[in-house]
């Protein structure tokens, strides 16, 4: 499933977000929302570890959603524009 940020109006032309649904054979009716970590700088859904977890999760007999975020083209994260502290 990819979302790819037509409605809005800051988003870039080549967006396209995606995300996994794990649904277990016996659902227990909780969900869980699965963000890979990496400061909004590095990472992805599609690491082996995020997925096997989202597995692993599954199995446990919750519906997980394993998303894609967009990665900025920055270092230092979501604040690296920010002021340092004094």
């Amino acid at each position: 499933v990819w979302y790819d940020g037509e409605d809005r109006e800051d988003a870039a032309e080549d967006m396209l977000l995606e995300y996994d649904v794990y649904v277990p054979a016996t659902p227990n009716g909780a969900v869980v929302i699965n963000i890979h970590g990496g400061g909004y700088v590095m990472g992805g859904k599609g690491n082996p570890n995020v997925s096997r977890n989202s597995a692993l999760i599954a199995e446990a007999g919750y519906v997980v959603f394993d998303i894609e975020y967009g990665l900025l083209d920055v270092d230092g994260g979501p604040l690296a524009f920010a002021p340092p502290l004094k």
